[in-house]
């Protein structure tokens, strides 16, 4: 069952997008060589797991991905297509997860398909699903934690979604150190909201607060403990890391650069790609515009939960893209590193 018990059965429809995600994925997987980031996956993966680890512990990435790799790569070998296909499978399995997440924060239907058809079609998802690199799997890791920080926040049968979140929080932090970005955001995303709640329902206190978010702030502690191994190796990497050139940062251009990623990806050059920003800009603005009609409109009806849904999309979305960017531009601004 793709969709969530009470919601919907699977639909022929979102087996469509699926399939078609699958396939854009699929088509040309090994049309060209390996890259050179792509061939240091084929390295690592297939030396022994002690090695692995050790090597990665002197990389820029901790070693998660390698490891799947590796045991994907000894079942299927280590040509283009078989180092690319765990890539793409993360990026197939992104469409029904975002489309959950969709109707989970609006219960609407055609939010959820549109959310489908997104992370079906979006040139930068594809475009990463088709490389032997580890940001499919974090791409993936994300919205899944998003939506178990929604769950727990729904207090509805939660308890699991402790254990699934913390699972997910340690897989994404041993996937890439930028992971740490996004748990942070997560954090203020739930706190706010819970906020949020609580000065509703009674006169707000941080003791209540605190009190709301204790099972959520445990588990974000157990998952620092858990990651304790790994704690020197990332803040060594930090430190000493000169594996790119290194330069001042230009924060217009970086940010550019982001803009038109998120937009086309990585599938035309970045000039022309600048040429639709202002589209993209003006739809974005657009969206946030109709999700707070909706959300004051809600607030002004009997439409409670329609109204908590469109705001708790801003309160997570909104985070969820800014802060993580924002904090690596910040950090680079310190330790700029760009070629």
């Amino acid at each position: 069952q793709v969709m969530e018990r009470g919601v919907a059965q699977p639909r022929v429809l979102l087996l469509v997008i699926i399939l078609a995600a699958f396939a854009l994925r699929v088509y040309r997987l090994d049309a060209q060589s390996l890259w050179y980031d792509e061939g240091v996956t084929a390295d690592v993966a297939q030396r022994s797991l002690g090695e692995l680890t050790r090597w990665t512990a002197n990389d820029i990435q901790p070693p998660l991905y390698y490891y799947v790799v590796a045991a994907w790569g000894h079942l299927a070998g280590w040509r283009e297509w078989s180092l690319r296909f765990p890539s793409a499978c993360f990026g197939v399995l992104l469409t029904p997860l975002l489309a959950l997440l969709a109707y989970r924060l609006l219960r609407r239907t055609s939010v959820r398909w549109l959310a489908a058809l997104f992370a079906a079609t979006h040139p930068l998802l594809v475009y990463y699903s088709q490389e032997a690199r580890m940001y499919a799997l974090l791409t993936l890791l994300s919205v899944l934690l998003v939506y178990c920080v929604v769950r727990i926040s729904d207090e509805e049968k939660g308890r699991p979604f402790y254990f699934y979140y913390g699972l997910t929080a340690v897989a994404a932090i041993y996937t890439h150190y930028f992971a740490f970005f996004l748990l942070f955001a997560l954090l203020l995303a739930f706190l706010f909201e819970q906020w949020q709640r609580a000065a509703q329902e009674t006169a707000f206190s941080f003791r209540l607060l605190l009190t709301r978010a204790r099972g959520f702030l445990l588990t974000n502690l157990l998952v620092l403990v858990l990651y304790l191994p790994w704690f020197t190796a990332m803040f060594t990497r930090f430190s000493v890391d000169a594996s790119y050139w290194q330069g001042e940062l230009k924060l217009w251009e970086a940010l550019r650069s982001v803009a038109a990623s998120f937009t086309t990806g990585q599938t035309v050059r970045e000039s022309q790609a600048v040429q639709w920003l202002w589209l993209y800009g003006l739809l974005t603005l657009l969206a946030i515009f109709l999700l707070v009609r909706r959300a004051w409109l809600d607030k002004q009806g009997a439409g409670h939960e329609q109204y908590s849904g469109a705001l708790r999309t801003l309160y997570y979305t909104a985070p969820w893209l800014l802060l993580p960017v924002a904090a690596v531009l910040l950090l680079a601004s310190f330790a700029p590193k760009f070629n």
